[in-house]
C-alpha cells in the first residue's frame, strides 16, 4: 500500500509514503485522516510525512494545490522527503499562504517538534 495513515497519539498523525502516490489516493487520504482526527477529538493535529525514497508522485503544480487547499493539519512535517518534494511542498506552503511546513532528518525530531507546536496551543 503505497500511503499508510496512523494515529501516532493525540493530535499526531503519521503517514508513509511508498512507491507511485496518485493525487486522488492522496486526497482520499486526507479526508481519511481529517474523519479519524474529528473522531479522535483532536481539533488541531500535526501531520507526519514519512516519505520514503521510492516514492515517486506523478501531478502538476496545478493538482498539487488541490493537496495544499484540502490539507486539514495545523502542521505539515515530512522525514527523508527528497530535496525536490521538500523544495516543492515548501513554494507550495508559500505561495498559498500555508505554514508549518518543516522538514527533518528522522521521526522522532518530528515527533519531539509536534508535541512542542501542540503544546502551544
Amino acid at each position: 500500500m503505497p500511503i499508510h495513515l496512523e494515529r501516532r497519539e493525540p493530535g499526531v498523525y503519521l503517514g508513509q509514503l511508498s512507491g507511485t502516490i496518485h493525487l486522488q489516493e492522496l486526497l482520499t487520504t486526507q479526508q481519511t485522516g481529517a474523519q479519524v482526527a474529528a473522531q479522535s477529538g483532536d481539533p488541531r493535529y500535526v501531520l507526519i510525512l514519512q516519505i520514503d525514497p521510492s516514492t515517486h508522485m506523478p501531478f502538476d503544480l496545478r493538482e498539487s494545490r488541490q493537496v495544499v487547499e484540502q490539507n486539514r493539519a495545523s502542521h505539515v512535517f515530512t522525514v527523508g522527503a527528497s530535496w525536490h518534494i521538500k523544495l516543492l511542498s515548501s513554494m507550495l506552503a508559500r505561495l498559498f499562504g500555508i505554514q508549518g511546513v518543516e522538514h527533518y532528518n528522522n521521526v522522532d525530531q518530528a515527533l519531539e517538534r509536534a508535541r512542542s507546536v501542540l503544546r502551544q496551543s
